[in-house]
């Protein structure tokens, strides 16, 4: 029988576009930090934002992640 894999996840993560996040809170600086602590998947949580959502997708194919398209609630899929 098979082991479950454990994983190392992120499901709270805002981005320069959030007031409580940093300026160094971009999408290549994220991801660069989520590669560093070997996190294999994330969740960005902007207040009232999905505008980083695409930046985050095109960036994170060049750190193979797997990302996930999600409509963004205006019909257009990220």
């Amino acid at each position: 029988m098979k082991s479950m894999r454990e994983w190392a996840i992120d499901l709270h993560i805002h981005t320069i576009l959030s007031p409580c996040a940093g300026e160094d809170m971009t999408p290549p600086q994220v991801l660069l930090r989520v590669k560093e602590l070997g996190i294999e998947a994330i969740a960005v949580t902007d207040h009232n934002s999905a505008e980083n959502v695409k930046a985050f997708y095109i960036k994170g194919k060049e750190f193979i992640a797997l990302p996930i398209p999600k409509k963004t609630g205006m019909g257009e899929e990220a």
